[in-house]
Parts: structure tokens; C-alpha cells; sequence
């Protein structure tokens, strides 16, 4: 699957990086309405598809915003407890 129509030619000269797994019933039906023929690309009945986006370089990107938000929470957190102490008890 693209984003842009690309031709056989040129995927061929395309690395493929990503991960490979065994494609899910719903990647299956979508390639079926299509009016791609899966079974000539399965094997023991299994269709492998590869994931172009789901590499390293997403994960990192999460890492980096989970981080990110942590330390907002922290200070937020912090931020709390200081007004807390200068108003008294939420209860009272």
C-alpha cells in the first residue's frame, strides 16, 4: 500500500525497510476488494505483509514525546502540591 500510485519498476528498486509479519484478515479483505489476488501470493495460507511505518524511527519519536509528557506531568504535579501548601487541604 502508497500513498502515491508507483509502478512495479520502481518498487523493485525501492529498499524495503520495515516490519514483516503475517497480514491480518482485515489487510487480506482490503487487498480482496481490490481486486487483488492474494492467493497467489500466499503460502500455506499465510500472506505476509510488510509494515513501513512501524521501525525504529517511530518508536523513537514515542519515546521522545512519553518522555516529554512525563516531565509536564511532573511539573504539573509539582506545581500542585506548592499551591496546595500555600492554600491548605482541598478538604478543609
Amino acid at each position: 500500500m502508497f500513498d502515491e500510485e508507483i509502478t512495479c519498476d520502481e518498487i523493485m528498486r525501492k529498499d524495503g525497510l520495515g516490519v514483516l509479519d503475517i497480514a491480518i484478515d482485515k489487510k487480506r479483505n482490503q487487498l480482496t476488494t481490490e481486486g487483488f489476488d492474494v492467493s497467489k501470493h500466499e503460502v500455506n495460507g499465510k500472506l505476509l505483509s510488510l509494515c513501513t511505518y512501524c521501525g525504529k524511527d517511530n518508536s523513537k519519536l514515542g519515546v521522545i514525546l512519553s518522555t516529554i509528557m512525563v516531565i509536564i506531568g511532573l511539573l504539573l504535579i509539582g506545581r500542585a502540591h506548592r499551591m496546595q501548601e500555600k492554600i491548605g487541604p482541598w478538604d478543609s
